[in-house]
């Protein structure tokens, strides 16, 4: 290949990948006018319907009409979690909220709600596009405070690692982990549906009996959705890097996280069946 035919051919390739990265930066941009509008018609719709305590029917909710689905399945979840309601951190609504609703730009995707009771609340979202208008793809829970950006909730789904079956059994539990939580902080529409066949993969009849027999104990209090192999309903992708894997006898390893704070664990029993490994119990601390 002479010099010039290289010289040719890499400035092409230049001018591909400059354009690429171009329109992957501008498909990130938003019209902050537009995006900053339906954040707020959101929060003044979802305020005022609290407020009036109505029970009518109506044919689309506000949830539904500016989150994504995958959202609103997240919002319950860290609900649960937390016992207030995330769309705006408190367990009851007041006036104040409405009448000193405000909503600013950060950067990119993410905004700034805010409100006065007369404490400052600030509550930090993401939105996406959706057609010629915008949804809320992601509301920062409490405990992450006032942050936003990448570190809170990469741009994009990360891919699923892969579970290593025919390694060690400490291998298979933090791959399995780092899998299970992967999935967990995803914002994908049934993710209660995807987690499930996960378990229904890697963990044997009695363990999944003891996964059901917490969820249901759950239940009873009013909550759906506990996740026995989380310590909870929801992971965060800041927790993720907290996870450690400790063997207590042979065949048993605890793991355990932080989060809020606080660190939680579980201890679990690993069963070798042919060449693979499966989660066989699930033993909550005392």
């Amino acid at each position: 290949m002479n010099t010039r035919t290289y010289l040719a051919i890499a400035t092409f390739c230049l001018a591909l990948c400059t354009t690429q990265t171009a329109f992957a930066q501008s498909s990130r941009k938003v019209n902050v006018e537009e995006a900053t509008l339906v954040i707020r018609n959101f929060y003044k719709a979802y305020l005022s319907n609290m407020l009036s305590e109505t029970n009518a029917a109506v044919d689309e909710t506000p949830e539904q009409q500016y989150l994504t689905p995958a959202l609103i399945e997240k919002v319950e979840l860290i609900g649960n979690e937390t016992d207030a309601d995330p769309i705006i951190r408190a367990q009851d609504v007041m006036n104040e909220m409405l009448q000193t609703l405000r909503v600013t730009h950060l950067e990119n995707r993410w905004f700034m709600v805010s409100y006065e009771t007369p404490e400052k609340t600030q509550i930090p979202v993401r939105v996406i596009p959706d057609g010629n208008s915008y949804r809320i793809d992601y509301i920062t829970p409490l405990w992450d405070e006032a942050m936003y950006g990448e570190a809170v909730m990469p741009d994009d789904n990360p891919p699923l690692p892969k579970v290593v079956t025919n390694g060690t059994a400490e291998d298979f539990v933090h791959s399995f982990y780092k899998m299970y939580t992967t999935l967990h902080i995803q914002l994908t529409d049934k993710l209660q549906d995807k987690l499930s066949a996960v378990r229904n993969k890697y963990l044997t009849p009695a363990a999944l009996q003891n996964f059901q027999q917490a969820a249901d104990e759950s239940i009873e209090d009013g909550r759906h959705d506990f996740d026995l192999l989380i310590q909870g309903f929801v992971f965060d992708p800041l927790w993720i890097p907290t996870i450690s894997v400790t063997q207590t006898v042979a065949g048993y390893y605890k793991v355990e996280h932080r989060k809020m704070g606080e660190t939680v664990g579980i201890t679990l029993k690993v069963k070798k069946r042919g060449n693979s490994y499966r989660i066989d119990r699930l033993v909550e601390e005392e």
